[in-house]
Protein backbone atom coordinates (compact mmCIF):
# COMPACT_ATOMS: atom_id res chain seq x y z
CA UNK A 1 0.00 0.00 0.00
CA UNK A 2 1.34 3.59 -0.53
CA UNK A 3 1.69 6.13 1.98
CA UNK A 4 -0.62 8.18 0.29
CA UNK A 5 -3.84 5.09 -0.15
CA UNK A 6 -6.37 4.12 2.02
CA UNK A 7 -7.95 1.17 3.09
CA UNK A 8 -10.92 -0.23 4.75
CA UNK A 9 -10.19 -2.61 7.11
CA UNK A 10 -10.17 -3.44 11.29
CA UNK A 11 -6.58 -3.87 12.33
CA UNK A 12 -2.80 -4.28 10.23
CA UNK A 13 0.04 -2.55 10.23
CA UNK A 14 1.20 0.80 8.20
CA UNK A 15 3.69 0.98 6.13
CA UNK A 16 6.97 1.92 7.45
CA UNK A 17 7.96 5.39 6.18
CA UNK A 18 11.22 7.27 6.07
CA UNK A 19 13.14 9.14 8.44
CA UNK A 20 12.46 12.94 8.35
CA UNK A 21 12.96 15.80 9.78
CA UNK A 22 10.84 19.30 9.95
CA UNK A 23 11.90 21.68 7.44
CA UNK A 24 13.93 24.09 9.85
CA UNK A 25 17.70 25.48 8.87
CA UNK A 26 18.85 24.00 11.93
CA UNK A 27 22.96 23.43 11.73
CA UNK A 28 25.42 24.67 14.25
CA UNK A 29 27.53 27.58 12.67
CA UNK A 30 31.36 25.79 12.45
CA UNK A 31 34.47 27.20 13.34
CA UNK A 32 37.55 27.65 11.06
CA UNK A 33 39.12 24.90 10.69
CA UNK A 34 36.45 22.35 12.09
CA UNK A 35 34.76 20.12 9.80
CA UNK A 36 31.28 20.51 9.11
CA UNK A 37 28.92 17.13 8.16
CA UNK A 38 26.37 17.69 5.92
CA UNK A 39 22.80 16.59 6.97
CA UNK A 40 20.08 15.21 4.36
CA UNK A 41 16.44 16.42 5.90
CA UNK A 42 15.26 14.03 4.21
CA UNK A 43 13.12 16.48 2.36
CA UNK A 44 15.53 17.23 -0.49
CA UNK A 45 17.40 19.45 1.30
CA UNK A 46 21.62 19.03 2.35
CA UNK A 47 22.47 21.38 5.25
CA UNK A 48 26.50 21.83 4.54
CA UNK A 49 28.80 24.28 4.68
CA UNK A 50 29.52 26.90 1.86
CA UNK A 51 32.05 25.70 -0.67
CA UNK A 52 34.17 28.68 -0.98
CA UNK A 53 33.91 30.49 2.62
CA UNK A 54 36.53 29.60 5.29
CA UNK A 55 33.98 27.37 7.30
CA UNK A 56 34.76 24.88 4.36
CA UNK A 57 37.96 25.06 3.81
CA UNK A 58 40.11 26.53 6.51
CA UNK A 59 41.56 28.87 4.77
CA UNK A 60 42.52 31.99 7.30
CA UNK A 61 42.75 33.73 4.56
CA UNK A 62 38.92 34.58 4.37
CA UNK A 63 39.26 37.38 7.53
CA UNK A 64 41.76 37.42 10.83
CA UNK A 65 38.61 37.52 13.01
CA UNK A 66 38.70 40.93 14.43
CA UNK A 67 35.53 42.27 12.10
CA UNK A 68 38.10 44.68 10.32
CA UNK A 69 37.85 42.86 7.07
CA UNK A 70 41.98 42.77 7.22
CA UNK A 71 43.28 38.97 6.56
CA UNK A 72 45.34 37.69 9.16
CA UNK A 73 48.90 36.30 7.58
CA UNK A 74 49.27 32.82 7.18
CA UNK A 75 50.75 31.02 10.23
CA UNK A 76 49.43 34.32 12.88
CA UNK A 77 46.41 34.39 14.69
CA UNK A 78 45.35 37.63 16.89
CA UNK A 79 44.83 37.87 20.39
CA UNK A 80 41.22 37.07 19.98
CA UNK A 81 41.40 34.11 17.33
CA UNK A 82 39.78 31.19 18.34
CA UNK A 83 41.39 27.80 17.72
CA UNK A 84 40.29 24.78 15.94
CA UNK A 85 37.37 23.12 17.96
CA UNK A 86 36.14 19.75 16.23
CA UNK A 87 33.89 18.48 19.27
CA UNK A 88 31.63 21.44 19.05
CA UNK A 89 30.86 20.74 15.25
CA UNK A 90 27.55 20.07 15.48
CA UNK A 91 23.99 19.72 13.73
CA UNK A 92 20.58 20.53 15.46
CA UNK A 93 18.21 18.16 14.04
CA UNK A 94 14.35 18.49 14.64
CA UNK A 95 12.06 15.80 15.77
CA UNK A 96 9.36 15.38 13.99
CA UNK A 97 5.84 14.73 15.25
CA UNK A 98 3.52 11.92 14.30
CA UNK A 99 -0.33 12.38 14.37
CA UNK A 100 -3.09 10.47 13.79
CA UNK A 101 -6.27 12.62 13.41
CA UNK A 102 -9.23 9.72 14.25
CA UNK A 103 -12.75 11.24 13.12
CA UNK A 104 -15.95 9.26 14.26
CA UNK A 105 -17.50 8.54 10.47
CA UNK A 106 -21.09 7.62 12.75
CA UNK A 107 -24.40 8.78 10.75
CA UNK A 108 -24.70 11.72 13.50
CA UNK A 109 -22.16 13.28 11.97
CA UNK A 110 -24.69 14.25 9.33
CA UNK A 111 -26.49 16.31 11.49
CA UNK A 112 -26.21 20.37 11.10
CA UNK A 113 -23.51 22.92 12.53
CA UNK A 114 -23.71 26.09 12.26
CA UNK A 115 -25.41 25.90 8.62
CA UNK A 116 -23.32 22.91 7.47
CA UNK A 117 -23.21 19.29 8.61
CA UNK A 118 -20.32 18.40 11.19
CA UNK A 119 -19.04 16.05 8.96
CA UNK A 120 -18.55 19.27 6.12
CA UNK A 121 -17.31 21.32 8.36
CA UNK A 122 -14.61 18.77 10.10
CA UNK A 123 -13.32 18.30 6.60
CA UNK A 124 -13.07 21.80 6.12
CA UNK A 125 -11.51 22.45 8.97
CA UNK A 126 -9.01 19.61 8.16
CA UNK A 127 -7.82 20.07 4.61
CA UNK A 128 -9.33 24.12 3.35
CA UNK A 129 -6.09 24.13 0.98
CA UNK A 130 -6.79 28.37 2.18
CA UNK A 131 -6.13 27.14 5.79
CA UNK A 132 -6.76 24.02 7.17
CA UNK A 133 -4.90 22.60 9.26
CA UNK A 134 -3.11 19.61 7.45
CA UNK A 135 -2.06 22.03 3.95
CA UNK A 136 -0.30 24.76 7.00
CA UNK A 137 1.50 22.09 9.04
CA UNK A 138 1.71 18.96 6.29
CA UNK A 139 5.27 19.54 5.92
CA UNK A 140 6.46 19.72 9.70
CA UNK A 141 4.33 16.95 11.23
CA UNK A 142 3.54 13.58 9.79
CA UNK A 143 0.32 13.67 9.20
CA UNK A 144 -1.99 10.46 9.44
CA UNK A 145 -6.08 9.86 9.29
CA UNK A 146 -8.60 7.25 10.55
CA UNK A 147 -12.24 7.26 9.89
CA UNK A 148 -14.09 4.96 12.32
CA UNK A 149 -17.47 3.48 12.33
CA UNK A 150 -19.55 0.34 12.03
CA UNK A 151 -22.53 -1.18 10.08
CA UNK A 152 -24.81 -2.75 11.97
CA UNK A 153 -26.94 -3.66 9.07
CA UNK A 154 -23.99 -5.99 7.23
CA UNK A 155 -23.06 -9.29 9.23
CA UNK A 156 -20.68 -8.81 7.21
CA UNK A 157 -19.06 -5.96 7.42
CA UNK A 158 -15.69 -5.61 9.71
CA UNK A 159 -16.36 -4.08 13.17
CA UNK A 160 -14.42 -1.28 14.02
CA UNK A 161 -14.93 -0.13 10.15
CA UNK A 162 -11.88 1.64 9.83
CA UNK A 163 -10.88 4.02 6.31
CA UNK A 164 -6.90 4.83 7.31
CA UNK A 165 -4.09 6.95 5.34
CA UNK A 166 -0.90 5.75 6.50
CA UNK A 167 1.19 9.25 8.57
CA UNK A 168 3.46 10.70 6.44
CA UNK A 169 4.85 14.18 5.85
CA UNK A 170 3.31 16.01 3.26
CA UNK A 171 0.19 13.95 3.27
CA UNK A 172 -2.83 16.51 2.58
CA UNK A 173 -3.42 15.18 -0.83
CA UNK A 174 -4.51 11.60 0.74
CA UNK A 175 -6.17 12.89 3.40
CA UNK A 176 -8.04 15.63 1.66
CA UNK A 177 -9.51 12.66 -1.16
CA UNK A 178 -9.97 10.42 1.48
CA UNK A 179 -12.36 12.58 3.59
CA UNK A 180 -14.01 13.96 0.57
CA UNK A 181 -14.61 10.51 -0.82
CA UNK A 182 -16.39 9.34 2.17
CA UNK A 183 -19.57 10.01 4.17
CA UNK A 184 -21.09 9.56 8.16
CA UNK A 185 -22.81 6.12 8.43
CA UNK A 186 -23.10 3.46 11.05
CA UNK A 187 -22.54 3.75 14.60
CA UNK A 188 -19.47 4.98 16.92
CA UNK A 189 -17.15 2.19 18.63
CA UNK A 190 -14.67 4.59 19.60
CA UNK A 191 -13.01 2.23 22.38
CA UNK A 192 -12.13 -0.22 19.80
CA UNK A 193 -11.51 2.06 17.05
CA UNK A 194 -8.61 4.03 19.44
CA UNK A 195 -7.39 0.38 20.58
CA UNK A 196 -7.01 -0.49 16.86
CA UNK A 197 -5.24 2.46 15.85
CA UNK A 198 -2.93 3.29 18.55
CA UNK A 199 -1.58 -0.39 17.99
CA UNK A 200 -0.82 0.01 14.75
CA UNK A 201 0.82 3.49 15.23
CA UNK A 202 2.54 2.24 18.61
CA UNK A 203 4.94 -0.23 15.50
CA UNK A 204 4.94 2.71 12.84
CA UNK A 205 9.51 2.50 13.21
CA UNK A 206 9.68 6.74 13.17
CA UNK A 207 11.76 9.07 15.15
CA UNK A 208 9.83 11.12 17.42
CA UNK A 209 6.79 11.57 19.90
CA UNK A 210 3.42 10.10 18.53
CA UNK A 211 -0.13 11.70 18.93
CA UNK A 212 -3.88 10.97 18.57
CA UNK A 213 -6.57 13.25 18.10
CA UNK A 214 -9.92 11.81 18.58
CA UNK A 215 -12.84 13.99 16.93
CA UNK A 216 -16.07 12.60 18.10
CA UNK A 217 -19.81 14.36 18.36
CA UNK A 218 -21.27 11.68 20.48
CA UNK A 219 -21.25 9.06 23.28
CA UNK A 220 -19.52 5.92 22.41
CA UNK A 221 -21.23 2.60 21.93
CA UNK A 222 -18.43 -0.76 21.39
CA UNK A 223 -18.96 -3.56 18.47
CA UNK A 224 -20.66 -6.13 20.79
CA UNK A 225 -23.35 -3.57 21.81
CA UNK A 226 -24.38 -0.86 19.71
CA UNK A 227 -26.95 0.83 21.22
CA UNK A 228 -27.44 2.30 23.69
CA UNK A 229 -24.19 4.22 23.68
CA UNK A 230 -22.43 2.72 27.04
CA UNK A 231 -18.59 2.01 25.44
CA UNK A 232 -17.33 4.91 27.74
CA UNK A 233 -15.48 2.48 29.96
CA UNK A 234 -13.86 0.85 26.84
CA UNK A 235 -13.12 4.20 25.26
CA UNK A 236 -11.16 5.35 28.63
CA UNK A 237 -9.25 2.22 28.44
CA UNK A 238 -8.13 2.21 24.78
CA UNK A 239 -7.17 6.12 25.43
CA UNK A 240 -4.62 4.72 28.89
CA UNK A 241 -2.91 1.93 27.07
CA UNK A 242 -2.49 4.33 23.87
CA UNK A 243 -0.74 6.43 26.87
CA UNK A 244 1.26 3.56 28.31
CA UNK A 245 2.70 2.80 24.88
CA UNK A 246 3.84 6.73 24.76
CA UNK A 247 1.26 8.21 22.79
CA UNK A 248 -0.85 10.77 24.06
CA UNK A 249 -4.80 11.07 22.76
CA UNK A 250 -6.40 14.70 22.70
CA UNK A 251 -10.76 14.42 22.73
CA UNK A 252 -12.37 16.90 20.58
CA UNK A 253 -16.07 17.21 21.16
CA UNK A 254 -18.17 18.59 18.13
CA UNK A 255 -21.36 19.63 19.29
CA UNK A 256 -22.42 19.26 22.83
CA UNK A 257 -23.72 16.05 22.76
CA UNK A 258 -20.52 14.18 24.53
CA UNK A 259 -21.11 14.58 28.26
CA UNK A 260 -18.41 16.60 30.33
CA UNK A 261 -17.58 13.82 32.61
CA UNK A 262 -16.78 11.30 29.82
CA UNK A 263 -14.31 14.54 27.74
CA UNK A 264 -12.59 14.40 30.89
CA UNK A 265 -12.10 11.20 31.80
CA UNK A 266 -10.74 10.65 28.51
CA UNK A 267 -8.22 13.55 28.47
CA UNK A 268 -7.42 12.56 31.84
CA UNK A 269 -6.29 9.23 30.18
CA UNK A 270 -4.73 10.49 26.76
CA UNK A 271 -2.50 12.50 28.75
CA UNK A 272 -1.80 9.85 32.10
CA UNK A 273 -3.35 12.19 34.64
CA UNK A 274 -2.89 10.67 37.75
CA UNK A 275 -5.06 10.49 41.16
CA UNK A 276 -4.53 14.43 43.14
CA UNK A 277 -3.05 16.01 39.74
CA UNK A 278 -4.39 18.58 37.83
CA UNK A 279 -7.33 17.74 34.96
CA UNK A 280 -6.16 17.56 31.62
CA UNK A 281 -7.66 20.02 29.14
CA UNK A 282 -10.62 18.70 26.79
CA UNK A 283 -11.60 20.55 23.86
CA UNK A 284 -15.29 21.26 22.94
CA UNK A 285 -16.35 22.74 19.90
CA UNK A 286 -19.84 24.00 19.13
CA UNK A 287 -18.97 25.63 16.09
CA UNK A 288 -16.40 26.20 13.57
CA UNK A 289 -14.22 28.77 14.87
CA UNK A 290 -14.12 27.10 17.87
CA UNK A 291 -12.86 23.80 16.39
CA UNK A 292 -10.01 25.33 14.58
CA UNK A 293 -8.83 26.52 17.76
CA UNK A 294 -8.85 23.65 19.38
CA UNK A 295 -6.76 22.18 16.73
CA UNK A 296 -4.52 24.91 16.56
CA UNK A 297 -3.96 24.22 20.75
CA UNK A 298 -2.88 20.91 20.16
CA UNK A 299 -1.08 21.25 17.48
CA UNK A 300 0.69 23.69 19.46
CA UNK A 301 1.42 21.37 21.75
CA UNK A 302 2.83 18.39 19.68
CA UNK A 303 5.45 20.56 18.07
CA UNK A 304 8.49 19.40 19.98
CA UNK A 305 10.95 21.64 21.82
CA UNK A 306 13.47 19.35 21.74
CA UNK A 307 16.03 18.99 19.08
CA UNK A 308 18.39 15.92 18.72
CA UNK A 309 22.32 16.95 18.20
CA UNK A 310 24.17 14.78 15.23
CA UNK A 311 27.43 14.97 17.33
CA UNK A 312 27.19 14.84 21.03
CA UNK A 313 27.64 17.71 23.55
CA UNK A 314 29.69 17.90 26.75
CA UNK A 315 28.39 20.52 29.30
CA UNK A 316 31.62 21.98 29.57
CA UNK A 317 30.99 22.03 25.67
CA UNK A 318 27.64 23.69 25.56
CA UNK A 319 28.95 26.35 27.88
CA UNK A 320 30.58 27.74 24.56
CA UNK A 321 27.38 27.80 22.60
CA UNK A 322 24.54 29.98 22.19
CA UNK A 323 21.21 28.80 20.42
CA UNK A 324 19.70 31.33 17.77
CA UNK A 325 16.16 31.43 16.74
CA UNK A 326 15.10 33.85 14.22
CA UNK A 327 18.27 35.73 14.50
CA UNK A 328 17.99 36.08 18.17
CA UNK A 329 20.55 34.58 20.43
CA UNK A 330 18.95 32.78 23.84
CA UNK A 331 21.04 31.38 26.59
CA UNK A 332 22.15 28.16 27.88
CA UNK A 333 19.64 27.32 31.18
CA UNK A 334 17.77 31.22 31.19
CA UNK A 335 13.65 29.93 31.07
CA UNK A 336 13.54 31.42 27.77
CA UNK A 337 16.28 29.82 26.32
CA UNK A 338 17.65 26.46 25.91
CA UNK A 339 19.21 23.57 27.95
CA UNK A 340 21.00 20.30 27.47
CA UNK A 341 19.01 17.78 28.28
CA UNK A 342 21.65 15.02 27.86
CA UNK A 343 24.79 14.97 25.67
CA UNK A 344 22.81 14.47 22.49
CA UNK A 345 19.55 16.46 23.01
CA UNK A 346 18.90 20.56 23.49
CA UNK A 347 15.30 21.70 24.37
CA UNK A 348 13.99 25.19 23.82
CA UNK A 349 12.45 26.91 27.50
CA UNK A 350 9.90 29.07 27.55
CA UNK A 351 9.09 31.88 24.81
CA UNK A 352 12.47 30.23 22.84
CA UNK A 353 10.10 26.96 22.89
CA UNK A 354 6.70 29.25 22.31
CA UNK A 355 8.75 30.60 18.87
CA UNK A 356 9.54 27.37 17.61
CA UNK A 357 5.56 25.90 17.79
CA UNK A 358 4.86 29.30 16.14
CA UNK A 359 6.06 28.05 13.20
CA UNK A 360 9.73 29.33 13.41
CA UNK A 361 11.95 29.07 10.17
CA UNK A 362 15.32 29.16 12.14
CA UNK A 363 17.26 27.51 14.32
CA UNK A 364 20.97 27.46 14.46
CA UNK A 365 24.01 26.51 17.29
CA UNK A 366 26.46 28.70 17.17
CA UNK A 367 29.65 28.05 19.09
CA UNK A 368 33.12 29.03 20.24
CA UNK A 369 36.46 27.37 21.29
CA UNK A 370 37.09 28.33 24.57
Amino acid sequence: MDSDSTDVRSAGPWLLLPVLALPLLAWATALPGCAVPCLDDGLGQTFCPEAETEVATGDSTAGDGDGDGDTAEAGTMDAGDTEACSVLDVILIPQTPTLVLLVDQSLSMDSDFGGDTRWNVVTNVLTDPNGGIVPQFEGNIRFGLALYTSDTNDMNAPCPMLTEVSPALNNFGAIDTTLGSNAPLGDTPTGESLDAVWQTLDVLDVPGKKFIVLATDGEPDTCAVPNPNEGQPESVAAAQGAFAAGIQTYIISVGDQVSNAHLQDMANAGQGVQPGDPDAEFYQALDQAALVTAFDQILASVRSCQLDLDTPLTAEDAENCTVVINGNPVGLDDPNGWSLNDPTEVELLGSACDTLQDGTSSVQMECICA
